[in-house]
């Protein structure tokens, strides 16, 4: 991977920070955390990561308030959030995806199992993520799309006949 995928572990037991931050570290990701909600928010909003990992029993600000705070804000919209709890309980996942989580993985969790469920989810986020780059060629004012199979005129589209 040329640019680290950038993950935030939020979690108030430090012991489980620093193994799965570790962890995600060798597998190549950038991993930053934070010990509670507040903290979580604030490093989320400079650190802009493409997946975050939540605890929801925490003090203050727990995760599920923590994840509706953030799905509210439109610059993560496409963030990935993962609740990764000791609770397992029907209601409490449910009130994790109704506030905009996109897994819920209950604790313990093995390491492997852990991570590959985090790459599963990245690999589905990336090959759902709207294509970035142009696949158009130009020639002077036209330009041509061969994936799309669409000739353009400047921005016009040109509507050429099927041939018999």
């Amino acid at each position: 991977m040329s640019e680290k995928i950038k993950i935030l572990v939020v979690d108030d037991e430090p012991d489980i920070l620093n193994f799965i931050s570790y962890n995600l570290q060798k597998e190549g990701y950038e991993v930053s955390t934070a010990s509670d909600g507040a903290m979580g928010i604030a490093i989320a909003k400079k650190e802009l990561p493409e997946l975050i990992i939540l605890d929801i029993m925490m003090p203050q600000l727990d995760g599920i308030e923590v994840c509706k705070e953030l799905r509210a804000l439109p610059q993560f919209d496409n963030t990935l959030i993962v609740f990764l709890t000791a609770r397992n309980e029907d209601y409490s996942q449910i009130a994790g995806f109704d506030a905009g989580g996109d897994d819920y993985i209950s604790k313990p969790v093995r390491l492997r199992v852990l991570i590959s469920r985090l790459k599963a989810l990245l690999r589905r986020h990336s090959a759902a993520a709207p294509e970035t780059e142009t696949t158009r060629q130009q020639f002077g004012d036209l330009s041509i799309d061969a994936e799309k199979m669409e000739i353009y005129r400047g921005d016009q589209l040109c509507v050429l006949a099927k041939r018999v």
